[in-house]
């Protein structure tokens, strides 16, 4: 199993550490590739020596200034990955945003005969969410990406295109480029639909959101296995606003990730980074809340108690020990 994750900058640097580190603790096994630019020596180097085992792959991409572009060109870095690490054929790949924890190992999933797998739920207005792929790696998987690439890339050219691609259902630039080439108005739930790219047939399969890329507000299910925070998280997690309490489970278990994570990289390299470092900002009633513990537990995760060690906001350390599925 192989995850390919991507970071442009230091915004997200925490979202990052809590990415990987939940990735494996729920498969000690997977491979982990990250992808990143324009990241300060010091930051980068922190994760080289915690993440031993990572693949890191500097690359040079010209996303100028442009936040809109920057933030719909992960398919041109998905593009490159899939063309440059040397991947084995039919190899399981997670290629996913750095804004989302994994809580299970997945690897179940790619059971079916698929190449590429999409995340969707067709109840939302913006239905289909291109936070996270899975993929066995093939020509065909190959070609899909090289395509979305291409695909974006053109509206990007298109002035009257790129207004409709802000709006919903598409709700951004790469993902109307991606519902055009999977022609997903067609696609059937629960099956392997195939489609066609340069003469090429490419077999597609829809995952639901709620157990792969977990975008909503309110409670987890039972079978989630993948949380995205994106959009308001940002303002929870990075800004220091308390989430409103149908938030609080999902607000909970990031801190839960984050925390054990910062516990750990202190503890083994002899440092006393606090959350800022990372750009992480959790309010101090996440360590105070008397539904932290009932949050945990019914998660499968639990709390121990710790001295605080300065240069930490934390008066109890979280320990991430997620279910197997």
């Amino acid at each position: 199993m192989h995850f390919i994750l991507s970071n442009y900058g230091e915004k997200y640097f925490g979202y990052v550490f809590a990415c990987i580190y939940s990735i494996q603790k729920t498969d000690k096994n997977a491979k982990v590739s990250l992808l990143w630019q324009d990241m300060a020596e010091d930051k980068i180097n922190i994760l080289k020596n915690f993440y031993k085992d990572l693949n890191f792959i500097q690359t040079s991409f010209n996303f100028s200034d442009d936040e809109v572009l920057r933030m719909s060109s992960k398919n041109v870095i998905f593009d490159f990955a899939m063309k440059n690490l040397h991947l084995a054929s039919d190899e399981p790949i997670c290629l996913l945003d750095v804004d989302m924890v994994v809580l299970r190992n997945i690897e179940s999933y790619f059971v079916d005969d698929f190449d590429v797998g999409v995340t969707d739920d067709p109840n939302r207005p913006t239905p289909l969410n291109a936070g996270l792929f899975l993929a066995k790696y093939s020509d065909a998987t190959k070609l899909f990406f090289e395509r979305w690439a291409n695909d974006t890339m053109k509206i990007f050219d298109d002035p009257q295109k790129l207004t409709v691609s802000l709006a919903r259902p598409y709700s951004g630039i790469e993902q109307m480029s991606l519902w055009e080439l999977i022609n997903y108005s067609f696609l059937q739930p629960n099956v392997v639909n195939e489609i066609k790219a340069d003469n090429q047939t490419i077999k597609i399969k829809k995952f639901p959101c709620q157990e792969l890329n977990h975008i909503y507000n309110g409670e987890i299910v039972e079978n989630t296995s993948v949380i995205h925070y994106k959009g308001v998280w940002n303002d929870f997690l990075l800004k220091g606003i308390i989430p409103s309490p149908p938030n609080f489970s999902k607000y909970i278990i990031f801190g839960n990730i984050f925390t054990q994570a910062l516990n750990e990289l202190n503890t083994r390299l002899g440092t006393k980074y606090g959350q800022e470092f990372f750009n992480i900002r959790l309010h101090e009633l996440f360590y105070k809340n008397e539904m932290v513990d009932q949050v945990l537990s019914k998660y499968g995760l639990r709390t121990i108690e710790i001295t605080p060690q300065k240069g930490f906001l934390l008066n109890a350390l979280l320990v991430f020990t997620p279910k197997s599925l």
